[in-house]
């Protein structure tokens, strides 16, 4: 099969092309008091469901791991779920902030909220927590977020938006769905 000389060029002008662009620009308006508006980033493409990465002018010459992971399950606190997240550098780059979000998610919207960070009708997160500083002795991070438990009324799960940034300005944000602990007072 012979492809017109036209789409070869288009695809190739195509390739070259980058995302840039302020976080609320890319699409994470959640986080636009987090990452000033003046910093530029170009997003990674193509963008993996439920990951977005982006980095700002300068960056990109380290390795990024980095392992996000519930530390405590969400449980009742009085009026509140809470529940604790980690972050944990795993590559040469270290960890400058930690920012956690949670929405409001039932079952049949978890896929949507993995392609872009966001539940269909909610505008805006229902708990946000960040943290500037490791654990001391560690190079990890953590929050503790608490969610009131009137806002996951008729909700079945919590999307969580975990937002890491490397100190040269690398941005990694993981968009994952957990179960809410079912309210017996309900």
């Amino acid at each position: 099969m012979r492809v017109p000389r036209f789409l070869v060029l288009a695809l190739l002008v195509g390739a070259g092309c980058a995302t840039r662009g302020t976080i609320k620009e890319l699409g994470r308006p959640e986080f636009a008091g987090t990452i000033p508006d003046q910093v530029e980033l170009t997003l990674i493409e193509p963008k993996v469901p439920g990951q977005f990465q982006a980095y700002p002018r300068g960056a990109g010459q380290g390795d990024y791991h980095c392992r996000v992971i519930m530390e405590e399950a969400p449980h009742f606190e009085g009026e509140n779920v809470v529940f604790v997240k980690r972050a944990r550098p795993m590559g040469d780059q270290k960890l400058k902030l930690f920012d956690v979000v949670a929405w409001p998610l039932i079952a049949k919207h978890v896929i949507r909220f993995k392609d872009d960070g966001h539940p269909p009708g909610v505008t805006e997160p229902i708990a946000r927590q960040d943290s500037k500083t490791p654990i001391p002795g560690t190079d990890d991070f953590g929050v503790i977020l608490r969610v009131p438990r009137a806002k996951l009324k008729g909700f079945d799960q919590i999307g969580v938006s975990s937002l890491v940034q490397y100190e040269d300005g690398w941005i990694s944000i993981i968009d994952e769905a957990i179960l809410a602990p079912v309210d017996s007072r309900s």
